[in-house]
């Protein structure tokens, strides 16, 4: 009797987090970006919010921003000192990060752009360089150089026993790597009831050609008095 052979096992079907995982790192650097930006304006005190739907992929069911945010790659940065091993920093977290890690990301991660890009109303003091937490690992900085000449990575070690770890630090480091890589496209949006941080194309000032269309209707207004 001929002895019925298995064809090759199919994975188990990965949860919407892992699945979302898989479909960030496969996006492209500037998508990656995109998407973070969205993630940082979207409202996530419900449920609709919390959920993340692939920009080249609309027709599948929503995963999880968690998943996203866990799946951007982390690379490694050039330092000064040529000693900046900071590209393990895995997310350690293997369940779906809580919605309260979540916004606190979006602030953090609206902080460091701002601050390090110069966005908006950021006081002198702060303007051009970004503090990433990395308790326990010690604190890495993100610096621009004068003139748009790029970014300075440089890592302090930093021993404090009661530090509270910075949630999720690999996230802030992958978002921040992806931030350099596509500075001189970030900006806010000159709509002044809007003010969002999105990826522009060329000479775009605007998030959307609504608000376009509507601050220019505003100036009209404005001329017409």
């Amino acid at each position: 009797m001929a002895r019925k052979t298995r064809g090759p096992q199919q994975p188990p079907p990965a949860d919407d987090d892992t699945e979302a995982m898989i479909q960030a790192a496969g996006l492209l650097p500037d998508k990656q970006i995109a998407e973070v930006l969205r993630f940082i304006r979207t409202d996530l005190n419900s449920e609709p919010g919390m959920a993340w739907l692939p920009p080249e992929n609309a027709t599948r069911p929503p995963m999880l921003w968690s998943g996203f945010l866990k799946g951007l790659p982390r690379r490694p940065c050039a330092s000064p000192s040529g000693r900046l091993k900071v590209q393990w920093l895995a997310v350690r977290e293997p369940r779906p990060l809580s919605r309260a890690i979540l916004q606190r990301l979006q602030q953090d991660l609206r902080d460091g752009i701002n601050k390090v890009l110069g966005l908006g109303a950021v006081p002198m003091a702060f303007r051009g360089i970004w503090n990433l937490d990395m308790i326990p690992y010690g604190r890495l900085s993100m610096t621009a150089e004068p003139g748009g000449g790029g970014f300075v990575w440089q890592y302090f070690h930093v021993v404090d026993v009661g530090a509270q770890d910075a949630p999720v630090p690999g996230i802030v480091l992958a978002v921040a790597q992806l931030v350099a890589e596509h500075a001189d496209r970030i900006r806010v949006c000159q709509l002044h009831s809007c003010n969002v941080i999105f990826l522009a194309n060329r000479h775009q000032e605007f998030c959307t050609t609504t608000h376009g269309q509507l601050a220019r209707d505003q100036t009209k207004k404005k001329k017409g008095k």
